[in-house]
């Protein structure tokens, strides 16, 4: 199996919270940033229920992180 990787040029930029995922359904938008998984908007109808952040920052405050125990032994 192979796979096709394109390489960057001077004029690509990365954002500090890497590559950014955006989900659709129906009303509602989330966009997600691949570094921690992190939340950093979710929108109904164009109106935010959630204080968003740039893509150019990582988790101001940890908003948008998921904050789970994790498992014990």
């Amino acid at each position: 199996m192979t796979s096709l990787v394109m390489p960057r040029t001077s004029t690509d930029t990365v954002p500090i919270s890497d590559r950014q995922t955006t989900l659709r359904y129906g009303p509602y938008t989330a966009e997600i940033a691949s570094v921690g998984a992190t939340l950093r908007s979710l929108r109904h109808n164009g109106r935010d229920l959630i204080l968003p952040f740039s893509e150019h920052q990582v988790r101001p405050a940890y908003r948008g992180a998921v904050l789970a125990p994790g498992p014990t032994a």
